[in-house]
């Protein structure tokens, strides 16, 4: 696995991830819109389930306010909404780091392979009240590890103050179990120093990949 260049260290302002700087700043365009979103270099993608914080995770680290796209979908004979965010932030060396938000259901997969693509780490948010989430986080790191097989990979287990049978060794163990060693920690989505330190892990060149 290759550790993802982030930038040049050094400068006393902004936000360091893993060997980068992210500079924030109050206004500044963004990107062409029209560029081919598979040429991005340094591309993250959070993925999450059903209020795991995952808009609130991208919000926190931006540096600017993210693009939300709500669309709708046919599922079958109804219809239903998904969300895709979208936002950046500045690496020191000037490249722009691309942050993306996929829905985490399966019915909502077709949007997976595009956004993935190239994606320097994927973080997998798992609501912890919600008692599938071994599964679902088992099932994100399964998939998204083929769709991304080079990526780093971190899992983030956020409203843990929420579901008091919880206990963070005891999941992590079972996803060693089941293959997947890999950084499993606690986060806080609305704490933007959590965000980045989840981010910092993510980084550091950690494969979800089974060994």
């Amino acid at each position: 696995m290759q550790q993802a260049a982030m930038g040049k260290a050094g400068s006393p302002t902004g936000l360091r991830i893993g060997a980068g700087l992210v500079q924030p700043q109050a206004r500044r365009a963004l990107p062409d819109s029209n560029a081919d979103i598979d040429s991005f270099k340094n591309k993250l993608v959070f993925v999450g389930n059903v209020e795991s914080g995952k808009t609130t995770a991208i919000e926190s680290v931006s540096d600017v306010a993210p693009m939300s796209t709500r669309m709708p979908v046919a599922i079958g004979h109804t219809s239903a909404k998904f969300t895709l965010d979208y936002t950046t932030a500045r690496l020191d060396d000037g490249d722009w780091l691309h942050i993306y938000g996929v829905p985490g259901q399966r019915h909502l997969d077709f949007m997976w392979p595009m956004v993935c693509d190239g994606a320097t780490g994927i973080l997998v948010l798992v609501n912890a009240c919600d008692p599938e989430r071994l599964a679902y986080t088992t099932s994100m790191l399964e998939e998204f590890s083929r769709l991304a097989p080079d990526a780093s990979f971190t899992v983030g287990v956020t409203r843990s103050d929420l579901a008091s049978e919880f206990r963070l060794d005891e999941f992590r163990h079972a996803l060693a179990a089941k293959g997947f060693r890999l950084p499993v920690v606690k986060v806080d989505t609305r704490e933007p120093a959590q965000v980045r330190f989840l981010i910092k892990i993510l980084l550091s060149g950690r494969s979800a990949g089974k060994r």
